[in-house]
């Protein structure tokens, strides 16, 4: 009874392995194609910045670049620590650690930190509501039918959060049951 329950939990933890190299490199995919963007819209407002001619707001552009690199570096941070938590169940390490419990948690808080960065983003980004140019930011850019910004709460993000806190109580929980196990094994 005692190996065919270390077989199935042996298989149980190669599956997750596999499935988390799988999500490790996606993430890396995206976390790439996230900075190369980054480089490539910052490239954009700098040549808007070296070819002012007057007729750019120069403190609403600043602002602008301000406000993208800000939320681009935390949208960043999410995807550097969800590689991190993926890397280490895929080396095979126990999921239910306290590093991982930790992990999860910064990824909600850095979601609370998008959540916040995306509430007052168009009065923060006033390029946004003068040009609608495109939005890189965490959560999805709207506005509002009269052409003002409107107050908005990013209630995917807020879910992410509350789920995210959620599972590093799970995760928390289950390094402490890990822990009593392996102290009456």
């Amino acid at each position: 009874m005692r190996s065919k329950n270390a077989a199935l939990t042996k298989a149980a933890l190669s599956r997750m392995a596999k499935a988390s190299r799988v999500i490790a490199i996606a993430l890396r995919a995206i976390f790439v194609a996230t900075c190369i963007f980054v480089v490539l819209l910052l490239a954009l407002y700098f040549y808007q910045l070296g070819t002012f001619d007057g007729e750019i707001d120069i403190v609403a552009l600043l602002t602008s670049i301000a406000y993208h690199v800000l939320t681009a570096a935390v949208s960043c941070l999410i995807l550097f620590v969800a590689i991190k938590v993926f890397d280490d169940i895929a080396r095979g390490t126990s999921p239910f650690t306290e590093k991982q419990a930790s992990r999860i948690r910064l990824i909600g808080i850095l979601l609370v930190a998008g959540v916040v960065l995306d509430i007052p983003s168009l009065v923060i980004d006033p390029l946004m509501v003068q040009s609608s140019q495109v939005h890189l930011g965490i959560g999805p850019a709207q506005d509002s039918p009269t052409g003002n910004p409107e107050l908005r709460v990013n209630m995917p993000l807020v879910y992410g959060a509350a789920l995210s806190f959620f599972l590093s109580y799970v995760f928390k929980y289950g390094a402490l049951l890990q822990r009593l196990s392996d102290d009456t094994v």
